[in-house]
């Protein structure tokens, strides 16, 4: 739980995990994060998991992730400082959930996305994300072709991300810099 320091073993795969409710239909996000949970509870993969925003059915969810906390695989967070999720993120084999830090973060660090359900449906998306019906199987099922499908993996390598490199500050820097 928070304030713990996460050893994390280096030859073991790691998923990073964020499952949001869906506040435009109730219940969906519970029954999804229970697919989600079946899910990884089949796969026992070395995971960080962190808790929902504060959107509503959220503590339902909270709820639901508290029941599964003693899974020796599962690591859980109510949050992390934003360099350290980013950490996370970039040494992580995958990103699982329905997070928008799937579509804006995840493709600056060339990593596949597994992409539950609908919540970020009609959002621009580059192609390191799979989309994914929250059904325990095809979820299974996707991290499998998201981690390992060759074409897929070499997409995910090549994808670039359409909101920006990073690099927006030094560029403005710059850019000032010819003008004064």
């Amino acid at each position: 739980m928070d304030g713990t320091v996460v050893k994390l073993d280096e030859n073991k795969r790691t998923f990073l995990v964020v499952q949001h409710p869906i506040p435009t239909s109730k219940d969906m996000g519970l029954s999804e994060m229970k697919e989600l949970f079946l899910a990884l509870n089949s796969l026992k993969e070395q995971t960080i998991m962190l808790y929902p925003n504060c959107d509503a059915g959220g503590k339902k969810l909270i709820d639901l992730i508290k029941k599964h906390e003693e899974e020796n695989y599962l690591h859980i967070f109510k949050n992390l400082p934003h360099q350290d999720y980013l950490s996370l993120m970039k040494h992580s084999d995958a990103m699982i959930g329905n997070s928008s830090s799937g579509i804006i973060e995840a493709p600056s660090f060339k990593i596949p996305v597994i992409d539950i359900g609908d919540r970020q449906q009609g959002r621009s998306r580059t192609e390191n994300i799979y989309n994914v019906e929250p059904k325990k199987d095809k979820i299974i099922r996707a991290v499998s072709y998201a981690t390992k499908n060759k074409d897929f993996l070499r997409k995910v390598k090549a994808c670039k991300n359409k909101f920006g490199d990073g690099k927006t500050a030094g560029k403005i820097v710059k850019i000032l810099n010819k003008e004064a």
